[in-house]
């Protein structure tokens, strides 16, 4: 049975100051710091909002921050919720300390605000030493390092949350800088100090406190319930630990935290949502905590199941991210083109369905199928690509169910294309719309360096580090091109894009057409762009629109 649940108002400064002699820690596999820079500016925004409030009122002023979860406990202030909000006024502290220690002239002043800073707000105490709040172990060495201690050590980030922590440290300490500079040290020291005051003496929260872990998942969820969203992982991590049997619980905990490992500086959040996708499909009407929630109840699977799950794929999640796979040449053009230069992110759970049930050659035949689908159907034909989107969803899941099943490794690839195809346009409505495609910066270097490796041997291929998108009629043309307002529409288009083995400088760039003609196009030894020696020796919408015919056949037999 539930124990009753106590609620008090604290201010920051009490939390974290003198007054409070316990030290305010996370349990050890508490999730990490996940704060973007957006969250980061809000809260400075409203801190600067609330500065003049509270420096005409500084008795009443008051600015609430939201709750804290508190696990009851006399040797330690255990926070199972309100740790982000905790550690960013601690980092917030930490840059007004290190603003203050860098006031120029060495000023005493300065340092005697800084050390009062560390020794009161930031430490716990010094002999020995303690501070005043402890992150999860998978944040607290870096929070240590590069918040914490004074001076801070500069250390390179190796998780997301670290780059998170790094970031809300820049902002606070780029914001913090424009509010001093030019003032004297001891107006300096006014304006740090108040900041200071109103984030330790005005901002509160309410604590909730609770006895046992269990009513702080009750608390959780009735968050939840109420609208007041947590992330998917923080409930997913919820929802596990709260079924779990409490002699699993720090299995669970630390097979989480080998996922976040894994995955580094990457969302969590997506690649759950990918995962999910990969062995169940679409995400139709409901959301994916409520999905997971549900399937674990349906199939009575244990927490320590799903975490196993969970932490089985993160590995290979992060090396098709990273284009790590190994693979042949093709292949990596083709997962380096759908990844690193279409975007196309929602392939991942289709692809990651394809590592792990597919022979590495039947991989690659799906990676194949999978860049030619979405050229012709999104690239080309301007299809809408949603309905591709879940034809990559129906094949991940199907490839999942064919390998269940014990079927071999041609037949899962088999279903999935087979999904895919559904969805092939004709040639003919291909070859028509790729007559007038125009492409973004990034879609064109590599289109267009498929296009020209199609057209060369496979001695003389081009690698995309050694690419030059070069662009016909220019970006910049000037008087050189008496037709630049007739032609200014065509810049990205195909018919007006090729490529170059040496990049050209940009005044080469700008020149007239017969000039870039005569001094680089001929002589080029990539075909595509020597091909331009068949056209017409003046550029105009023309001769766009008659190479961009020319290209449509290539294209067609390319993605065919």
């Amino acid at each position: 049975m539930a124990q009753p649940i106590d609620a008090a108002k604290k201010i920051i400064g009490e939390m974290l100051g003198g007054s409070e002699r316990r030290p305010v820690v996370l349990p050890q596999f508490q999730r990490p710091y996940s704060w973007e820079r957006g969250h980061i500016a809000a809260f400075w925004a409203d801190l600067i909002g609330f500065l003049d409030k509270f420096r005409k009122n500084p008795i009443e002023a008051s600015y609430f921050l939201g709750p804290v979860v508190i696990l009851d406990d006399p040797r330690e202030v255990i926070i199972l919720d309100g740790q982000q909000r905790l550690a960013t006024c601690t980092i917030l502290l930490a840059k007004l300390r290190d603003a203050a220690r860098a006031l120029g002239g060495g000023s005493q002043a300065g340092a005697d605000f800084a050390r009062d800073l560390q020794r009161y707000l930031i430490e716990k105490s010094r002999i020995p030493l303690a501070y005043a709040l402890t992150l999860s172990d998978l944040d607290e060495p870096f929070f240590c390092q590069t918040v914490k201690a004074d001076p801070p050590v500069i250390v390179k980030p190796t998780l997301r949350s670290h780059l998170l922590m790094q970031g809300a440290a820049d902002v606070f300490a780029k914001n913090v800088e424009s509010m001093i500079n030019g003032e004297s040290t001891s107006k300096s020291i006014d304006v740090l100090r108040d900041i200071q005051n109103s984030v330790t003496k005005a901002m509160t929260l309410v604590a909730i406190t609770v006895k046992d872990e269990e009513d702080a998942f009750d608390i959780f969820e009735s968050l939840n319930d109420r609208g007041l969203r947590l992330s998917v992982p923080d409930l997913v991590v919820n929802l596990l630990l709260r079924r779990c049997d409490k002699k699993n619980r720090q299995t669970v905990r630390q097979k989480w935290n080998g996922v976040v490992q894994e995955l580094g500086k990457r969302d969590v959040s997506r690649f759950l949502r990918h995962l999910w996708i990969s062995q169940y499909g679409d995400l139709k009407t409901r959301g994916l905590y409520t999905e997971i929630k549900n399937h674990l109840s349906e199939k009575k699977l244990t927490s320590l199941e799903f975490a196993q799950t969970c932490s089985d794929e993160p590995e290979i999640y992060v090396a098709l991210i990273d284009k790590a796979v190994s693979m042949t040449k093709q292949a990596r053009r083709n997962l380096e083109g759908l990844l690193g230069y279409l975007g196309v992110y929602n392939s991942l759970p289709l692809l990651l369905s394809g590592q792990i049930c597919l022979t590495d050659s039947d991989f690659e035949k799906l990676l194949k199928a999978t860049v030619r689908i979405y050229v012709r159907h999104t690239l080309l034909a301007n299809e809408n690509p949603l309905e591709l989107e879940s034809a990559f969803y129906n094949a991940a899941r199907e490839i999942r169910a064919q390998h269940t099943a014990k079927r071999p490794s041609k037949q899962c690839l088999l279903a999935a294309k087979t999904i895919l195809e559904k969805l092939n346009p004709l040639d003919s409505i291909v070859e028509e719309k790729a007559r007038e495609l125009v492409l973004s910066r990034s879609q064109a270097r590599w289109f267009m360096v498929e296009i020209a490796n199609a057209t060369q041997s496979e001695t003389k291929e081009i690698g995309m580090d050694k690419a030059n998108l070069e662009h016909i009629f220019p970006q910049n043309a000037g008087a050189d091109w008496p037709n630049r307002k007739e032609l200014q529409p065509y810049i990205w288009h195909v018919g007006n894009l090729t490529i170059l083995g040496d990049r050209i400088n940009a005044k080469a760039r700008n020149k007239p057409f017969k000039e870039k003609f005569r001094d680089h196009y001929k002589k080029s030894e990539i075909r595509l762009t020597k091909d331009l020696t068949k056209l017409p020796k003046t550029w105009d919408a023309v001769a766009i629109h008659k190479r961009a015919a020319d290209l449509a056949k290539k294209i067609i037999r390319i993605w065919s």
